[in-house]
């Protein structure tokens, strides 16, 4: 069987580092993978650090939302005539895609070539017309938490599988944590009375990162030692900038940092004390399940897909929107020993057993032999 994953390029996040691993198994599985990449960026990096083989295409792709003009749809077509030879040629049995400027430039081309179309919904399922269109010439459809496939247009949910994305075995790092640890919490003077929280994901408007900066504003008045905020992922917004001034308004921002983009993601996190997901709309909530693998207890806002992913006081705490409501719960994790230690073990074993990636990969290669 021969699979092609194509992908953007421009950007790294989740859905990628998902799809990756998934990608790494069926390798391993013996199922020949064929990834390609429409332009040169980010995502080319880490699939040169994880040696996965790719091919750059150096295509467009569709990047609207909305049914297409005479002038897109022109372009368009010249990609997909481009696309519809390669995918004969290289004898694809089915493309499974990620994103969707990928779902809407493909279902087209494997439409046209007669090859199956996975479409693989990783975020909340868009108002869009076009999607609503051509997401019926998939195959299959599979939604990564019942979050996400609640927002697929009502007839589309029939037949549509769900399941969740896959966290890595974490075996320990090559260096000690304390290494990554010191780096976080640089160039300040500090000590061992320090804690660390940590925040993982691009900065957008969903993720709500001011109101991370008032808890964390609050959170320095409830416990004995100061606190460090460490902020790992892109700025899609001027993010940076609002955070900084309302930390320099608290009278701490020598102790927000921001790392950008680190893989791998783990030993970071397992530097952190804490890790805080303030997303109002996860899909699912990447970081917490590799937070819960690593050990590291994790809180997160009380919404999306983080319900699928936290028992509430049992593996994490989920919480209410407010900064008052957030501090407090990461307060409670930071003194109570006994608490923190029952949120490791219980979110370790939600790690291991409900979001492996042998049970993952098992469930997607069903689909394809569906597809046989």
């Amino acid at each position: 069987m021969v699979v092609c994953f194509p992908f953007v390029g421009d950007s790294i996040g989740g859905s990628h580092i998902s799809s990756l691993l998934l990608i790494k198994e069926l390798q391993k599985r013996m199922v020949e993978v064929v990834v390609l990449v429409h332009q040169d960026g980010p995502l080319v990096s880490e699939l040169k650090r994880q040696s996965i083989p790719f091919s750059i295409l150096d295509l467009g792709f569709y990047e609207g939302s909305r049914l297409i003009s005479l002038t897109s749809f022109i372009r368009v077509f010249q990609v997909v005539r481009t696309l519809r030879q390669l995918t004969r040629s290289s004898k694809f049995d089915c493309v499974h895609t990620n994103d969707m400027r990928m779902h809407v430039t493909w279902a087209i081309v494997a439409a046209v070539s007669r090859v199956s179309h996975i479409w693989h919904q990783r975020t909340v399922f868009p108002d869009s017309s076009l999607a609503r269109l051509l997401i019926r010439l998939a195959e299959s459809r599979i939604a990564i938490s019942n979050f996400v496939y609640a927002s697929f247009p009502g007839k589309l949910r029939q037949g549509t599988y769900v399941i969740a994305n896959p966290v890595e075995e974490f075996d320990g790092c090559s260096k000690d944590i304390s290494e990554y640890r010191d780096v976080l919490m640089l160039p300040r003077d500090h000590s061992n009375s320090e804690y660390v929280i940590g925040s993982f994901g691009s900065l957008t408007e969903v993720k709500q990162p001011l109101v991370l900066v008032k808890a964390i504003s609050t959170l320095q008045k409830m416990v004995d030692a100061s606190v460090v905020l460490a902020i790992f992922g892109i700025d899609k917004g001027d993010f940076t900038a609002k955070m900084n001034q309302e930390a320099e308004r608290q009278g701490w921002s020598d102790k927000l940092v921001f790392l950008g983009l680190k893989r791998p993601v783990e030993p970071w996190m397992a530097a952190c004390d804490v890790i805080i997901a303030t997303s109002i709309a996860d899909g699912l909530g990447r970081s917490l399940m590799e937070a819960m693998m690593v050990g590291t207890p994790v809180i997160a806002v009380n919404s999306g897909g983080h319900k699928e992913v936290i028992t509430h006081d049992k593996n994490g705490l989920l919480v209410p929107s407010t900064p008052d409501d957030i501090a407090t719960a990461i307060a409670l994790v930071l003194n109570n020993h006994d608490k923190r230690n029952e949120l490791i073990r219980s979110g370790r074993e939600t790690a291991h057993t409900k979001f492996g990636l042998s049970r993952h990969t098992d469930r997607i290669l069903n689909i394809y032999k569906g597809h046989k």
